[in-house]
């Protein structure tokens, strides 16, 4: 039996203005930690402009940054979508499918 994967709590940041390194060969390197003072580093984004661009990675390492509100908020929709159920259409089980996958993905579980 699998047990749930627990993750550093949030919220985390990624400030690309301020926690931006690219070293001599161009290797970009983008830091996401959580959201307070003297936080351990989550994640590095890294890059170079010949696998994928600057602002590819930019956009990586802020979705990395606000995985743990966009489970909190999948968590949420689940619980809402899941207390109307009395319309019971196949959009809404669809979508409270596709929530609970994303959620177990996140978690550990089912992939």
């Amino acid at each position: 039996m699998k047990t749930k994967a627990s993750h550093t709590p949030g919220p985390w940041k990624c400030p690309i203005e301020t926690d931006r390194q690219v070293s001599d060969k161009g290797r970009l390197n983008l830091f996401v930690s959580r959201d307070t003072a003297d936080e351990p580093t989550i994640a590095v984004v890294q890059s170079t402009r010949n696998e994928v661009s600057y602002e590819e990675a930019e956009s990586n390492a802020r979705l990395i940054a606000s995985a743990p509100e966009l489970l909190e908020a999948a968590k949420q929709a689940v619980t809402n979508l899941s207390g109307a159920m009395e319309f019971k259409s196949p959009t809404v089980r669809a979508a409270i499918a596709f929530l609970n996958a994303a959620i177990a993905k996140a978690e550990g579980g089912a992939r």
